[in-house]
């Protein structure tokens, strides 16, 4: 490869300074391969490194990819998929930690303070990404916007910081559908995930459970590409909104229970919590 010229490879892609300290090491492990009769100088692991970030950073084809770095394009896509694979196992521990260990208190006073929605404990929001169909694949990337994608969804606290995310699921699913299937949706569904309790909000006397809000954000962009608020805070029609809510399913007393908390929460966003550039919306 091209590591030892200075204007070239490595060095373009900003890796070599960030590997001064050996910061390296850590994938070395799941990385390394070691010389043998038949590869006498293989492939580094800062060099796997310096190509997988680079495919990440351009998406570029990985054919392209095997001219500009001298690589077999067959071996050139096991090369990405090992690194991504070992980077997941190293970081993930680092930058999201598992779920059990949130304190989803500190979470909803986050919320409270920075964004003025209390007892909100995170906000989940889903992005199609555009692809080309699989073969034989039917109509499982087919989503409702009439074309064909993968769906990447996220769960942010209040300092847009990512607490969970699910990557690649089928175009057809919808937000709910993904959320339900990931661990913490089947604990809310079967009662065993620990929400903190429920508390008053702040400065009413209403008491409200905590929640994950979904339908903030979809209000959020839909105001900004049509200047003009998803549903009105004022009505006394409720916004068919409530199978959103996390609640259990029970027939027909989830949807009342929805009904009740949207109620308490648009009677408190519309008295003690309201500001003062609101009706201007």
């Amino acid at each position: 490869m091209f590591k030892h010229r200075d204007s070239e490879g490595f060095y373009e892609i900003l890796i070599n300074r960030h590997l001064k300290n050996n910061n390296i090491k850590f994938l070395e492990n799941q990385l390394v391969l070691q010389p043998t009769n038949r590869i006498k100088k293989p492939i580094t692991p800062a060099e796997k490194l310096a190509v997988t970030l680079r495919y990440l950073a351009t998406g570029e084809s990985i054919r392209s990819f095997s001219f500009s770095f001298r690589i077999s394009h067959c071996y050139l896509s096991s090369i990405i998929k090992n690194t991504l694979a070992a980077l997941k196992i190293k970081l993930m521990p680092i930058f999201m930690s598992d779920i059990k260990n949130i304190d989803f208190k500190q979470k909803a006073a986050e919320f409270s303070y920075k964004w003025n929605f209390p007892n909100c404990i995170l906000a989940i929001d889903g992005k199609h990404v555009r692809i080309r169909s699989p073969s034989n694949s039917g109509s499982l990337f087919h989503n409702y916007k009439d074309y064909f994608s993968i769906v990447l969804l996220a769960m942010v606290d209040a300092n847009y910081k990512f607490v969970a995310v699910d990557i690649g699921s089928f175009g057809k699913e919808g937000d709910s559908g993904i959320f339900l299937k990931s661990n913490m949706g089947k604990q809310i569904l079967n009662g065993t995930f620990k929400f903190p309790e429920h508390c008053n909000l702040l400065g009413s006397d209403k008491v409200a459970p905590h929640l994950a809000a979904y339908i903030i954000c979809y209000v959020k962009v839909t105001w900004k590409k049509n200047k003009r608020p998803f549903f009105d805070l004022n009505s006394e029609e409720p916004p068919p909104i409530n199978n959103m809510m996390p609640l259990s399913r029970r027939g027909g007393f989830s949807n009342m229970e929805g009904f009740e908390v949207r109620e308490v929460f648009k009677t408190f966003f519309n008295d003690e919590g309201a500001l003062s550039w609101q009706p201007n919306f």
